[in-house]
């Protein structure tokens, strides 16, 4: 039998959230709250779904628009 040696790190979708606002600077209003988050595979990306007043309105069945600006991976947008 073939094994891994690996665990599970669970991260809240409240944390990828407060993660996202402080990389993306000026990027995300201060009311952003995350709706879903989900893993692509393809892009090894996770995409966080947020929602804020300030944001334009998405017709049902329509693709949700990116956030122009993509975050900065930096130590510094944890602290």
């Amino acid at each position: 039998m073939k094994t891994n040696k690996v665990k599970i790190l669970e991260v809240s979708a409240q944390i990828i959230a407060e993660i996202c606002k402080r990389a993306v600077e000026n990027e995300l209003p201060k009311d952003a709250s995350v709706i879903r988050t989900s893993y692509n595979p393809l892009t090894n990306n996770f995409d966080v779904i947020v929602h804020s007043k300030e944001f334009d309105e998405v017709p049902e069945g329509a693709r949700i628009p990116k956030v122009d600006k993509s975050p900065v991976v930096s130590s510094d947008v944890l602290k």
